[in-house]
């Protein structure tokens, strides 16, 4: 008797400790939101789009725009037309993929020359207190740091790391669906494109 109630203590303390460790795991999983975070302070992102531009011999011209709940994409087709919404924050990053058809993975480093080079980004442009529409609010230029690009599934992982002219950290993390759109309406005028 004394063998069985040993054992059934002992299952008992299993049991109990996998619980615990289980239970502790969902606690520490991946919490990363969608935002950009300026200078400590993030700002949540609900959507983004990738804009192909242009093949050139260097890079494929790719615009990468991500904008809260109060921005609203608009598009005719396989067109991106413009952004609308006010008090909005969002961030753009044009960058150069090796891909003509669809965003290449990898990490995306800052370009000083102009050169155009896949693999490369030339602009972040974050905004805040955005009225998409008028163009009226914060503009901030984010320089230096890297992109990277990450594809699981149907998903876009994308983070962007950099700094503002006076050293502010900017800072995007996104993962879920981004449409592409491959080419500009003519009427497209907006922050970001």
């Amino acid at each position: 008797m004394k063998l069985k109630t040993g054992l059934y203590a002992i299952t008992l303390v299993l049991i109990a400790g996998m619980l615990f460790f289980s239970c502790k795991k969902d606690k520490t999983e991946d919490t990363k939101k969608n935002q950009v975070t300026y200078n400590g302070t993030g700002h949540p992102l609900d959507k983004g789009v990738i804009v192909h531009w242009q093949f050139k011999a260097e890079g494929h011209a790719t615009t990468l725009v991500f904008v809260s709940p109060e921005g609203t994409f608009h598009t005719t087709g396989t067109s991106f037309d413009s952004i609308t919404g006010t008090n909005g924050t969002g961030l753009a990053i044009a960058l150069y993929s090796s891909d003509s058809v669809n965003l290449a993975e990898g990490t995306y480093t800052y370009d000083t020359t102009g050169n155009n080079t896949a693999g490369t980004f030339v602009r972040a442009s974050m905004v805040l207190n955005y009225n998409f529409g008028t163009d009226d609010g914060t503009e901030v230029l984010g320089f230096g740091g890297a992109v990277t690009v990450k594809k699981v599934g149907t998903d876009y992982e994308i983070t962007y790391s950099g700094a503002d002219e006076t050293g502010k950290v900017i800072e995007l993390y996104y993962k879920g669906i981004l449409k592409d759109y491959i080419n500009i309406s003519k009427k497209a005028k907006t922050w970001g494109l």
